[in-house]
C-alpha cells in the first residue's frame, strides 16, 4: 500500500492535460483544493470550461509541465499520457497519469464537520473506495464534531504551552474519547 498524505495545494499551480470528462473531474478536485489550474486540450468539454482556470485548446508539447507543481495526465492517448509521466519524473515535478505509472493517486475523500476521511483501495476497486468514505462521513454525528473541536482547542492550548512533548501526548491521547466538556476542563486546568 502506497502512503496516504495530504497535499496543500493553495495557490500551487496546477496542469491538466486532456480536456474530458475525467480531466473535468480531476480539474474540479484541484480547484476545490485552491490550485491555479491550466488545461491544455485541443479539444475541452462544456463543464471543464465552466470552471476558473486557464484553458488553452491546442495539443500538449513537450516542456509544458515546466513550472508546475503537479501534472495530471489525462487523455485517451495511453502514449502520451505516458510520455508526460516521463517527462514529470524527469524533472522532479509530482504527476499523475490515468492510464500509466503516477508517482500518486487521489483517494476517495469525503469531508463533514472539518473532518476529512480518504479511503484507498491501491486502485483494486475506486467505486467501493468512494462508498466507504461517503458512509464513514455519515456516520460524523454532532457529538463526534464537538469532541472535535474541543480536542483541537486542547491541542493548540498544549502547544502554545511548554509543556513537554512526551506529557502532552500523553494528555492528547488520553481525552481522545472524552466529552467535550471533559477535555475543556483540561484545557482550563493546564
Amino acid at each position: 500500500m502506497d502512503m496516504m498524505i495530504s497535499l496543500n495545494l493553495q495557490n500551487k499551480k496546477a496542469l491538466v492535460v486532456g480536456g474530458g470528462k475525467v480531466a473535468c473531474g480531476k480539474t474540479k478536485k484541484l480547484r476545490a483544493a485552491g490550485a491555479e489550474v491550466t488545461v491544455i486540450s485541443p479539444f475541452i468539454v462544456a463543464d471543464l470550461l465552466s470552471l476558473d482556470c486557464e484553458f488553452q485548446k491546442r495539443a500538449y508539447c513537450d516542456g509544458d509541465e515546466d513550472g508546475y507543481f503537479i501534472v495530471i495526465a489525462a487523455t485517451d492517448d495511453l502514449e502520451l499520457n505516458r510520455k508526460l509521466y516521463e517527462n514529470c519524473d524527469s524533472k522532479g515535478i509530482l504527476c499523475q497519469s490515468v492510464s500509466s505509472p503516477s508517482h500518486f493517486s487521489v483517494n476517495a475523500s469525503r469531508e463533514k464537520y472539518g473532518i476529512g476521511i480518504a479511503v484507498t483501495t491501491g486502485g483494486r476497486d475506486p467505486g467501493f473506495a468512494r462508498h466507504l468514505a461517503q458512509e464513514l462521513a455519515e456516520s460524523l454525528d454532532e457529538s463526534v464534531a464537538a469532541r472535535f473541536e474541543a480536542h483541537a482547542r486542547l491541542r493548540a492550548h498544549l502547544l502554545a504551552r511548554d509543556i513537554p512533548i512526551p506529557q502532552r501526548r500523553r494528555l492528547l491521547r488520553e481525552s481522545l474519547s472524552l466529552p467535550p466538556e471533559e477535555i475543556d476542563k483540561i484545557r482550563e486546568e493546564i
